[in-house]
């Protein structure tokens, strides 16, 4: 906002009344502008709905006959990832032979998109490898019968995290 008067000018922002527009916020929502100066305005937008959508803001400003408007125009995307595959099937592996699969992960929307990945039924400590539970053999975790609270991972995604840009892919190893 721009005082472009020889006095002071104290604003506020009018809230919207519409769905669209209470997914704003302005900081700061009111203030004093000095005379000649001006006050940037930090908007912030958080959606709750779908589609395109144009709002109209108002700053009222004391002496003004008129308020400052801000139009605001848009279109919110929901978010669209795709694997190429319904299933990982990794059969029958011997013990103490890693085996590894592939699969791409696509963003097909119009908007980078973050994603972080996981093997819903498994356990949360650090993926152990065979050599170390071979060399490690009397540690009482590799005892039949013996169950603990929180197991070792048995998969291990490479990248599990990641942003993807839009109508990009990411392969993925498993």
């Amino acid at each position: 906002l721009m005082n472009q008067g020889a006095l002071d000018a104290p604003f506020t922002c009018l809230p919207s009344a519409t769905n669209m527009g209470l997914c704003f916020k302005f900081a700061p929502e009111e203030g004093i502008i000095a005379a000649g100066g001006s006050q940037s305005v930090q908007i912030s937008f958080s959606a709750t709905e779908l589609g395109s959508f144009e709002e109209e803001f108002q700053f009222s400003v004391a002496g003004s006959p008129v308020p400052a408007m801000l139009t605001i125009k848009g279109s919110v995307t929901a978010p669209s990832l795709h694997l190429d595959l319904a299933e990982l099937d990794f059969r029958d592996i011997s013990f103490g032979y890693p085996y590894t699969q592939h699969c791409c992960l696509t963003n097909s929307s119009p908007v980078p998109l973050t994603f972080q990945l996981r093997m819903s039924d498994d356990d949360t400590q650090p993926a152990v490898d065979s050599v170390y539970q071979i060399c490690r053999d009397t540690d009482p975790v590799w005892r039949k019968g013996i169950h603990f609270y929180v197991e070792p991972r048995e998969f291990t995604m490479n990248p599990s995290q990641g942003i993807i840009l839009p109508q990009g892919h990411q392969d993925i190893e498993v």
